[in-house]
């Protein structure tokens, strides 16, 4: 009888585990051409509005493999994306959500990655289930950039409401 504390003691330590994973995400702080790292701003030339696109998705039973392939691809792509600001990425460590974020410097340059190269590819591959994907577009001062995860998150769910009647 004397040990049954140690049960206990690893049954709260494997709940408190389980509700923080749920939490734990792996990915990419926002980084790009048009954004200064070191003095944690985007530069001038990325203009006076930022076309910024939220998404949110889930990757598909046993895609997982697929899905990373095709995030690498389009990864190693983002630097060389004309009107690119920056981007970030994030997927829960523990589960099948994944977040995404870019800013823009115009709708020409957002539709030139969506609609071509690895990105287009990536969708294609169906590796995020299509019935989960969501987005969502902003037009922000780029001096609000990067935008912190629970902001993006905030508004994110604050336009998908929006849209649903």
């Amino acid at each position: 009888m004397p040990k049954l504390w140690i049960l206990f003691v690893l049954l709260a330590a494997a709940g408190t585990a389980a509700v923080a994973a749920r939490y734990v995400y792996v990915g990419y702080d926002f980084r790009g051409p048009g954004y200064d790292a070191e003095r944690g701003r985007v530069v001038k030339s990325a203009g006076k509005r930022a076309l910024v696109v939220i998404t949110y998705g889930r990757v598909g039973e046993g895609r997982a493999g697929d899905f990373r392939e095709r995030l690498k691809d389009v990864i190693s792509s983002m630097d060389d994306q004309p009107g690119l600001i920056g981007f970030a990425a994030r997927k829960r460590l523990w589960g099948d959500e994944v977040w995404t974020m870019s800013a823009w410097t115009g709708r020409d340059a957002l539709e030139a990655f969506v609609y071509g190269g690895p990105h287009a590819t990536a969708m294609a591959s169906g590796a995020v289930t299509p019935p989960s994907f969501r987005s969502v577009e902003l037009e922000l001062d780029p001096a609000e950039l990067p935008l912190d995860w629970d902001r993006a998150e905030a508004l994110f769910d604050a336009q998908v409401r929006e849209a649903t009647p």
